[in-house]
């Protein structure tokens, strides 16, 4: 919710809403991204192959994701100096 604290007072609802939208688009993508990696495997070696590539998933969305709030915290930080 940091995001929300940068919108001016007047447009509080909508930035509330946008950052709020951001979030379920978020976590429709990721449940989606697990269902499509986690696929329909069959026996217990697949199912561990597949739990295993979740993971690894996972943790590469994360990442990612930490890289691209890292840049735009720098990127934001620069803008106001």
């Amino acid at each position: 919710m940091l995001a929300a604290v940068a919108v001016l007072l007047g447009l509080f609802a909508t930035g509330s809403a946008v950052v709020n939208m951001l979030g379920q688009v978020a976590f429709a993508v990721g449940v989606a991204m697990l269902v499509a990696v986690l696929g329909s495997p069959h026996g217990a070696a697949d199912e561990l192959t597949a739990f295993r590539h979740c993971w690894c998933a996972t943790a590469g969305a994360g990442l990612s994701a930490a890289l691209a709030a890292t840049l735009l915290r720098r990127r934001s930080s620069r803008s106001r100096h």
